[in-house]
């Protein structure tokens, strides 16, 4: 079965200035390589063959980088910052994916759960699959209401958050046409942007919404967020990794040591 990936790109960063003035958030190191990295290795794990990538805020330098580093993918261009759910949109326009299931992995998230098996459930009971993380502070991002063990509704930055788990950005839809389609029904929210929340919430009208809580999750979109995702990435290596030579020192826990 052929799978299409979506990799949005394209924000400002404007919480991540200065670094943003000179660099393309997404292209901040994180232990070697480049966030944006982290989600194209998440989709090349579920398989994803085919993977475009939507870029905008200095989008020439994300292309040089991903081309730099062997990555083979298509793009398109956002014009304007519309939000997420117009992001997709722009992907499906360029890549015309059809009937085919579209995972979106957003280009400054980094999860390192191993979600196979979600994906594997998802392509076999459901129409849309979403992925939950428990955070402190749960107004930043899209909030998930769960009653019963059911998902039943996501609130985009709500005020008085009704649970503590968010939204993560990995998001799978068994059909982009549908996709599309329900792009096609959706307003701007009050800042102004199309809303993947928004989106979801139509799947939860009408289809069938599956989920899945994950632990291993950063949102990289402010200094902090960097460092938690620098500590996430460390907490991942079991041992120390060092490549060339080291004398006269003893290396204890999580450490990488390059030529």
């Amino acid at each position: 079965m052929a799978i299409t990936g979506v990799v949005p790109a394209a924000g400002l960063g404007t919480r991540l200035q200065p670094l943003t003035f000179t660099t393309p958030k997404h292209l901040i190191p994180l232990l070697g390589r480049a966030v944006i990295e982290y989600p194209l290795r998440l989709l090349q794990s579920l398989g994803v063959e085919k993977t475009i990538v939507v870029i905008g805020y200095r989008g020439s330098e994300v292309r040089e980088y991903l081309s730099s580093r062997g990555y083979r993918v298509g793009y398109a261009v956002q014009e304007k910052p519309l939000g997420i759910a117009h992001a997709v949109y722009t992907a499906i326009e360029a890549l015309d994916p059809g009937d085919e299931p579209l995972v979106v992995a957003l280009g400054d998230n980094i999860l390192l759960d191993d979600i196979r098996p979600h994906f594997e459930r998802f392509l076999e009971d459901y129409d849309a699959y979403l992925f939950l993380a428990r955070v402190e502070d749960p107004s930043r991002y899209g909030v998930a209401v769960i009653r019963d063990g059911r998902l039943r509704d996501v609130i985009e930055k709500p005020r008085k958050p009704p649970s503590s788990y968010a939204v993560v950005g990995v998001y799978m839809f068994r059909d982009a046409r549908l996709v599309e389609r329900y792009y096609r029904e959706l307003r701007p929210s009050s800042r102004g942007e199309y809303e993947i929340t928004d989106l979801i919430r139509i799947y939860l009208r009408r289809h069938r919404v599956g989920y899945a809580i994950v632990e291993k999750w950063v949102d990289v979109g402010t200094p902090e967020d960097l460092i938690r995702a620098a500590r996430m990435l460390l907490d991942s290596i079991e041992g120390p990794v060092v490549k060339g030579r080291v004398e006269g020192e003893l290396l204890t826990d999580r450490v990488v040591v390059e030529e």
